[in-house]
C-alpha cells in the first residue's frame, strides 16, 4: 500500500454519525440557544460571531479546514469513475488516496479506481460492516491504521 498523501472523506454519516446530530445535537440546540443568546448575546465576543454567521452563506462553515470539494457534478459517489475524476482533479495517484465512508457501495467504487479505503462504522445509524474494506470507529482508529498523525486535539493523553 502506498503512503497516504490525501484523505478524501465523504461527510453525512462519516464524520459524525447522524443519529448525534439528529438526536443530540439538534435537540439540545432547540433547547439552548435563545436562552444562550437572551443571556450573552449582548457580550462583544457573542456579538461578533453572530454578525459573522449573519455574514456567510452557511453558518458554521467548515471550508476553511479542506482543500477542495467535490460533489455529484465529478460523478455518482457509487460509480468509480468519479473517484478517478477526483484522483486527476488533485494531481495525486489513486493509490495515494485514502476514502473514508460508512457506505460500502461508495467503498467499493473507490476501490474499483484504486483508491485506499477504510469504512467508518457507525452503529447507532445502522452501518453494516463490510469485509471488503479495513474498518474504524473514529479517525484515531483510522490514523493508527494508515500510519497518519493524530491531531493533538484528538489525541488521547
Amino acid at each position: 500500500m502506498a503512503p497516504v498523501s490525501a484523505v478524501l472523506t465523504d461527510i453525512e454519516g462519516t464524520t459524525t454519525p447522524i443519529s448525534f446530530v439528529k438526536e443530540t445535537l439538534f435537540p439540545y440546540a432547540r433547547r439552548a440557544l435563545d436562552g444562550f443568546l437572551a443571556d450573552h448575546g449582548h457580550e462583544p465576543e457573542v456579538a461578533a460571531c453572530l454578525s459573522e454567521a449573519r455574514r456567510q452563506a452557511e453558518p458554521g462553515d467548515l471550508a476553511p479546514l479542506f482543500g477542495g470539494f467535490f460533489d455529484t457534478h465529478v460523478g455518482g459517489k457509487r460509480e468509480a469513475a468519479s473517484y478517478g475524476t477526483i484522483a486527476r482533479g488533485l494531481h495525486i495517484a489513486p493509490g495515494e488516496i485514502l476514502f473514508l465512508s460508512d457506505v460500502a457501495e461508495e467503498l467499493d467504487a473507490a476501490s474499483t479506481a484504486g483508491l485506499a479505503t477504510c469504512q467508518l462504522l457507525r452503529p447507532a445509524d445502522g452501518t453494516q460492516p463490510c469485509e471488503r474494506h479495513r474498518q474504524a470507529a473514529d479517525f484515531n482508529a483510522v490514523a493508527g491504521l494508515f500510519g497518519l498523525p493524530v491531531p493533538r486535539a484528538m489525541a488521547v493523553e
